[in-house]
């Protein structure tokens, strides 16, 4: 798995909770989008962290995750733990 594939599946999971707005759909520009600028509170963080663990087989603390961390930023996280 990519760098490239998990910031689609990030994207499109957020996209499916409503956290994404028509402007911030452009997969392409995925990598961009800071977390703190969804507007996402701690039980969105939580529920993020459960659906990464369930599509991609990866656990993440939600204090893992900073709170300007951007989708990259997360793709890494998850490349790196998915590495261990």
């Amino acid at each position: 798995m990519t760098k490239a594939d998990i910031l689609a599946i990030l994207h499109d999971d957020l996209k499916e909770q409503g956290h994404l707005s028509a402007a911030a759909s452009d997969g392409a520009q995925a990598g961009d989008l800071r977390l703190d600028s969804l507007g996402l509170d701690s039980l969105d963080l939580l529920q993020f962290s459960v659906s990464i663990e369930e599509k991609i087989g990866v656990e993440i603390d939600v204090d893992d995750i900073p709170k300007d961390a951007t989708l990259s930023d997360v793709a890494d996280l998850v490349l790196r733990l998915k590495h261990q």
